[in-house]
């Protein structure tokens, strides 16, 4: 094999990525093994080496290369130089590594498929058996089952404190999934079912005492997975998905909860008696409607009763209700009571009429909190209360359901629930899971510029920072479709327009995203700049993105890389992307990249 020093690798090419035939020559360099092109694409099709592709060519990161090469040596090394026993590895998925404590992988596709966590896994515990600092060694093997099917085994203590490390990790979070909160809402984006995946690949990157920040939280789901193990910081433009994230994070207690349940119960059935004074001929119609048999005679009373109802902005009323003269009232004063934006906006769209008198009596009750915290958590349990009872299609507000025979009994199954009953036990759900998390979750008030401003002030220099970045993958408008969510938490009574009912954006009511683009130049310098700005505070990166994404991938890391000195390495994983409307879900790739600081 040919020597060739770390400053000559990193000289071997100008880009951070190699065609394949570029790989090929590389590999000769750096290995002793000859390997060809249909070798390469195993590790591909085994996920081993994530692979991009730019203008139907094939790109691999130089530094995913390097990771597979032990992996391609290891039979080699311990075999004949005459007989290539590194072979086998290609029919028997199995590898060592020689580095005096017998590690040996025996990995099974199944295990790729069924647990997010397996690759990322995999990859760290290679990473950790490749280290020659391993004082501690047992006289035996010591042979266990890797996740599901797979098996090692190995005399190495540390790898065996890392496998263990691992599991429990894989368990407390697959725990967490199934917790009634994670399984409530359908968040487009959420990276709730691979938060495994996240976990495991930045435990490689960060130590247990680092900081994560979650700099576009979405719905949370990241942060509340990176809270079992890091202190996080969660950020959004959105106000409602900052306090989202923070309902997911430790700091709040199951005692408490239920004193404030109490409160907050008690005070919001005050209200609604006040509010139901003029709409109360309307719930009876309502309650009579929900307790018929279903049938096409129901199906025409029930929108008889929808087109009657008064909704503003429209300028019908009734005798007792007219919304349009309310919410001019309120426009002028926010907090005039009784509260009643959902009742005015959102009955018989979203949710049911009695429902939108709770949703408004809650929010009234929760706005006299006077504790910040409580009033904070509070609210955010509101918001997955309604997120989780609404009668949306696909999970988002951007449309309504149309109200038809064919979902008649479900849309009148949901909106016979009562808010207050599913807000107290999800109060209570949520108060338990918080007490299990190891920190809670500090918010910061987006958008992300701002953010990061607030980061370098605030951030001590003595600790590992990681900024998770999970921004829009195409240009869709989150804030539209989660419209009602903004509402329910600035409850500002905006403007109403088209089916949707959402606020004007032309009015600055609604926030526009600078990823809401189709200048795939002004979406990758977005990137550029931002991935520049955190490595220049000696702060690593971890990217979501995924190969269906507006963004060039390899554009935006190889202009990285030539502005900053760093290092680029890579995870994917086989994904589905749930669609909105009736579109199929879509089969893509799902990468997280890491870019880090040159270590010295």
């Amino acid at each position: 094999m040919e020597n060739i020093s770390d400053l000559e690798k990193n000289r071997f090419t100008d880009s951070c990525f190699l065609s394949i035939d570029e790989a090929i020559v590389y590999l000769k360099k750096i290995s002793e093994v000859l390997i060809d092109k249909s070798k390469l694409i195993f590790f591909v099709n085994k996920h081993l080496l994530p692979l991009y592709e730019y203008n139907s060519e094939q790109y691999y990161l130089k530094s995913d290369i390097d990771f597979i090469v032990p992996i391609i040596e290891s039979f080699h090394n311990i075999g004949s130089k005459e007989i290539p026993l590194y072979e086998l590895f290609y029919d028997k998925n199995t590898f060592f590594l020689s580095d005096g404590s017998l590690n040996e992988f025996d990995f099974n596709l199944q295990d790729i498929k069924e647990n997010k966590a397996f690759l990322p896994a995999l990859r760290n515990l290679i990473t950790a058996s490749k280290d020659k600092d391993q004082t501690l060694y047992s006289l035996d093997p010591f042979s266990t089952t890797y996740f599901s099917h797979s098996r090692i085994t190995t005399k190495s203590d540390k790898v065996k404190n890392i496998i263990s490390r691992q599991v429990s990790q894989i368990k407390l979070l697959e725990r967490e999934n199934s917790s009634h909160f994670a399984n409530s809402a359908y968040y487009m984006g959420s990276k709730k079912t691979l938060s495994s995946f996240l976990v495991e690949a930045i435990a490689g990157e960060i130590e247990s005492d680092g900081i994560v920040v979650d700099l576009m939280c979405g719905s949370g789901a990241a942060s509340g997975a990176f809270s079992n193990f890091w202190e996080t910081f969660s950020s959004d433009a959105l106000d409602f998905s900052c306090i989202l994230a923070k309902i997911q994070g430790g700091g709040f207690s199951v005692f408490r909860a239920k004193e404030l349940i109490e409160i907050i119960i008690e005070s919001a059935k005050g209200h609604a008696f006040d509010l139901i004074k003029n709409i109360r001929n309307y719930i009876e119609i309502e309650e009579d409607i929900f307790h018929s048999n279903t049938n096409l005679d129901l199906l025409e009373r029930y929108n008889s009763f929808i087109s009657d109802f008064p909704l503003y902005p429209n300028q019908s009323n009734s005798s007792n209700w007219n919304p349009s003269y309310e919410i001019l009232v309120r426009k002028e004063n926010i907090r005039k009571y009784p509260f009643c934006l959902f009742t005015s906006y959102f009955s018989n769209v979203y949710f049911g009429l009695r429902q939108c008198l709770e949703i408004d009596s809650l929010r009234y009750s929760i706005d006299n909190i006077l504790d910040e915290n409580e009033r904070e958590w509070a609210l955010g349990v509101l918001i997955a209360t309604i997120s989780s009872l609404a009668s949306n299609y696909g999970g988002h507000f951007a449309q309504p359901i149309k109200l038809e025979m064919s979902n008649l009994s479900k849309i009148i199954e949901i909106r016979s629930q009562s808010i207050f009953h599913e807000f107290s036990i999800r109060f209570m759900n949520l108060a338990s899971e918080s007490e299990k998390k190891k920190y809670p979750i500090k918010t910061v008030k987006g958008p992300y510029v701002k953010t990061m401003s607030f980061l370098e002030d605030t951030l001590p220099d003595n600790r590992g920072i990681l900024i998770y970045v999970d921004a829009p993958y195409k240009r869709d408008e989150y804030s539209r479709y989660y419209h009602l969510l903004e509402t329910l938490v600035n409850y500002n009574y905006p403007s109403c327009l088209g089916n949707g009912r959402v606020p004007d954006k032309k009015k600055g009511e609604r926030f526009k995203s600078e990823f809401f683009t189709r200048n795939q130049r002004t979406i990758n310098n977005l990137f550029i700049n931002l991935f520049t700005k955190i490595l220049s505070n000696n702060w690593s990166c971890a990217w979501s993105y995924s190969d269906n994404g507006d963004a060039n991938i390899k554009f935006v890391l190889e202009s990285v890389s030539k502005a900053m000195n760093c290092e680029i390495h890579s995870y994917s994983i086989p994904y589905k992307h749930k669609s909105q409307g009736k579109q199929k879900d879509k089969d893509v790739v799902e990468y997280l990249i890491i870019l880090s600081p040159h270590k010295n």
